[in-house]
């Protein structure tokens, strides 16, 4: 079976209604588990991988869900 890369990984904080999207991403474990991480800090965060590009993600986000697209990082604690 071959193993897919994304080409970005999607991370949104429901509570603040925020969004991040990174770009150039070929393994997608370190990310889900910055995302773990986060959410045993009591954060309501969640990330996917997608094979969308960026512009079509963030546009997505936007339109569909009313999230905001940021460049602050979503899955920093201070966020």
């Amino acid at each position: 079976m071959h193993k897919r890369n994304a080409s970005c990984f999607v991370v949104v904080d429901r509570n603040k209604k925020l969004f991040n999207v990174i770009e150039g991403v070929g393994n997608v474990g370190v990310w889900n588990r910055k995302v773990v991480e986060r959410q045993s800090m009591g954060a309501d965060v969640y990330g996917l991988p997608s094979l969308k590009s960026k512009n079509t993600l963030v546009q997505e986000y936007q339109e569909r869900f009313g999230y905001t697209y940021t460049t602050e990082p979503v899955l920093s604690p201070s966020n």
